[in-house]
Formats: structure tokens, C-alpha cells, sequence
């Protein structure tokens, strides 16, 4: 975990904050018609499903998006 997130955590945590976290262990890109598996293990894949779930959390206004660099 990056130094910048653990200090965040700590912090909101050490003030009786909860903290909700989510983790993917497959995820699938559609493009037209075609739908296929994202190889998590590739860094591209897992950039690409972790900045859907960032934008679709922002859109839904389900979580604070804390942007680190």
C-alpha cells in the first residue's frame, strides 16, 4: 500500500471513521458487441477496471474519490 493512501487511512480510521474497500478478482470489458475477460494480471487491464470503478463511483456519488497524484 502507498505511503500517501496508508496515512489517509490512518488517519480517518484513528478517528472512529469506517472505511469501505472493494476488491475484483475478474472483470470484463465490453466494446460493441464483443465481450471479453480483462487480464487483471496485466498492469492495463487493472488500470482500466480500476478507473471504471473510480468514474462509476464518482457518477453515482457512492464515495469520496481522493485523487493522489
Amino acid at each position: 500500500m502507498s505511503t500517501p493512501i496508508n496515512v489517509l487511512l490512518r488517519g480517518h480510521l484513528g478517528s472512529g471513521r469506517a472505511v469501505a474497500l472493494a476488491t475484483a478478482t475478474s472483470a470484463t470489458i465490453v466494446i460493441g458487441d464483443d465481450e471479453q475477460q480483462l487480464d487483471l494480471s496485466a498492469k492495463a487491464g487493472r488500470l482500466l477496471a480500476e478507473s471504471a470503478a473510480v468514474v462509476h463511483a464518482q457518477v453515482a456519488g457512492q464515495a469520496q474519490v481522493v485523487n493522489l497524484g
